[in-house]
């Protein structure tokens, strides 16, 4: 499966059973960089990743990227 995680949805504050629609799949990508990037930012991906996303529905793609100088300096960038 291409997915790390999902993330429940619900419709009200209440967090019941009857107020959880649905879920959204995560997936979380991670790379090493000397420097951030700036800007936008591409992650390649196998075909078959894109694949289990549309049959799914979508899903939250996150790449994380990890400062070679240690995991306390790190990036997030989310697809749009």
């Amino acid at each position: 499966m291409s997915f790390d995680g999902s993330i429940e949805v619900y419709v009200n504050d209440s967090a019941k059973t009857e107020s959880l629609p649905g879920s959204v799949p995560v997936q979380v990508k991670g790379t090493q960089v000397s420097t951030f990037s700036v800007g936008n930012r591409s992650f390649p991906l196998k075909l078959t990743h894109y694949q289990n996303y549309y049959k799914s529905g979508g899903a939250l793609l996150l790449v994380v990227e990890i400062n070679q100088e240690g995991p306390m300096f790190r990036r997030l960038w989310r697809c749009e």
